[in-house]
């Protein structure tokens, strides 16, 4: 095969980026980025001479390698040790990702940044496409206001993912090219800034079409992140302020007139998302919790404190990464939980999902993991606001969800930690 060979050390940095591009773009269609990912592992394996091992990215690899490296120390706490092996193979990309990436020198992160967003893009309307053309009764019911929230589920579950991660990725994608319309204004290249505007857009109406509460969070927080630190660099404080302020009443302009077109957005970001709040932890006392509750803030509140208590319990060391969700599942029947026993529901929360697992050690770690943009964000000297966003993004979505049980979450954040940190060991 024409990757499986042993190349120079100009050809491997170019097959090299070839395949972080392509991993990176499609790290929401799983099949296809495992195999991706099996074929750079190999490369890099057949082409280990090229990897340049230094001393100095031992801490960096050492954080980035936080989540495989819990799995494999409490791999003695797991009932079953094959299941725990599992959990360990899961996150092994975790140590490939710094041994491959962090230490190249030669990777083009701006190229990369470049075909990835552009790549994505094409995806997700090539998707968009197809499921217009397979489901038209769904499109047909969205035109004519019928379960308006319904379709951004259905698109995501099209892609083979749910829609939380699937927007975490658009999120961070649209960010992205928000970073690339504001470096062409400061630099006042009137194409390519109508150019970066129509990708921005169409980044951002994805986000819309799959209607996250987090991911417009995130946008509006990663947006201004790009806004202030790339802008201050050149302008004034207090012009940089006025042209944040200015920008963020125009995300919110654009969302409100989206939300007049979906009026039941603003239902399920007020009424649908806080009802039922005083049955946090009694969920079986509302009648059809399936039909009521099954996506509210009450069912994950209800889970969280469950979660809590589960960790207290399993103090100091916890249960093993294989056992964490069978002990919470046995703690909602021993407390007559119901309706959280039959559906089973994952955490939610990564903090507490590592604090069942790993105990107190689970917990400083996974924080350790997910702040590592921020003290990274202070060493680089370049994509400084892109990277603090890309922090900003995973650390939210981690608070409502857990992704680092997920492949689409380990390779997310494994490998842009990586690109990013690998710049703090470049001159420029």
């Amino acid at each position: 095969m024409f990757f499986i060979m042993i190349v120079s050390q100009e050809r491997y940095n170019l097959i090299n980026q070839i395949l972080i591009v392509l991993i990176a773009s499609t790290i929401v269609f799983r099949p296809v980025c495992t195999i991706l990912l099996i074929i750079f592992s190999l490369f890099n394996l057949i082409n280990y001479k090229h990897i340049n091992l230094d001393k100095r990215y031992l801490k960096d690899m050492l954080i980035i390698g936080i989540p495989f490296l819990l799995s494999l120390l409490f791999i003695f706490l797991n009932d079953n040790i094959l299941q725990g092996l599992k959990t360990v193979e899961k996150v092994l990309i975790l140590i490939i990702f710094p041994l491959t990436i962090l230490t190249n020198r030669n990777l083009n992160i701006k190229s990369i940044l470049n075909y990835y967003r552009k790549i994505f893009i094409v995806l997700l309307i090539f998707f968009l496409i197809r499921f217009i053309v397979i489901y038209p009764d769904k499109i047909e019911k969205y035109i004519n206001g019928i379960d308006l929230i319904e379709i951004g589920y259905q698109y995501a579950i099209s892609l083979g993912t749910h829609a939380p991660a699937l927007n975490m990725h658009i999120a961070f994608l649209t960010i992205v090219n928000f970073y690339f319309l504001v470096q062409s204004i400061l630099k006042k290249k009137m194409n390519n800034i109508i150019y970066n505007i129509i990708l921005f857009l169409i980044a951002f109406s994805f986000i819309l079409i799959v209607n996250t509460r987090i991911a417009l969070i995130n946008i509006f927080l990663g947006c201004l992140i790009v806004l202030f630190f790339e802008f201050v660099k050149i302008y004034s404080f207090k012009k940089t302020i006025l042209i944040s302020i200015i920008s963020l009443i125009t995300f919110v302009g654009i969302t409100a007139i989206y939300t007049k077109i979906n009026p039941y957005m603003l239902d399920k970001y007020s009424t649908v998302t806080f009802d039922h709040m005083d049955k946090i932890g009694k969920l079986d006392e509302i009648e059809n919790p399936e039909i009521v509750v099954f996506n509210a803030l009450v069912t994950r509140v209800s889970i969280w404190k469950a979660s809590y208590e589960v960790v207290l319990e399993n103090l100091p060391f916890g249960t093993g990464a294989a056992d964490g969700k069978k002990e919470l599942n046995k703690y909602f029947e021993r407390t007559n939980q119901q309706f959280l026993a039959k559906y089973e529901f994952p955490i939610h929360n990564q903090i507490l999902d590592y604090g069942i697992k790993f105990g107190f050690f689970g917990i400083l770690g996974v924080l350790v993991y997910l702040l590592y943009p921020i003290y990274k964000f202070l060493r680089i000297s370049i994509y400084q606001s892109l990277f603090l966003s890309f922090g900003v993004i995973f650390f939210i979505s981690n608070l409502t969800d857990d992704f680092l049980i997920r492949f689409d979450g380990i390779v997310f954040s494994g490998l842009f930690y990586t690109l990013f940190s690998s710049i703090s060991y470049k001159k420029y």
